[in-house]
């Protein structure tokens, strides 16, 4: 991925965070997938690099299983820990 910064990091995570609080946003894939799309746009990142990213927050390695299905096993509570304890 991209080089970024500790604080572009941090400002990432904690949008990716706060839409990921948003139940409406874990009703599917596409909604799921244009949010955070959306967000790598407005941060000025990579579609890949939000998406690997988040890889690493949730899974702990850059290769996972699908990572909204992963995300959805995990559950949305769990999965908000996660990101939280890189935070």
């Amino acid at each position: 991925g991209g080089n970024y910064n500790e604080q572009e990091m941090l400002s990432l995570l904690k949008r990716v965070l706060e839409f990921l609080s948003i139940g409406d946003n874990w009703q599917s894939s596409d909604a799921w997938q244009t949010g955070l799309r959306k967000i790598a746009d407005e941060s000025k990142i990579k579609h890949s690099d939000i998406f690997m990213i988040l890889r690493v927050c949730i899974w702990g390695d850059r290769i996972t299983p699908p990572l909204y299905e992963t995300m959805l096993v995990l559950g949305k509570e769990e999965s908000l820990k996660r990101i939280e304890k890189v935070i």
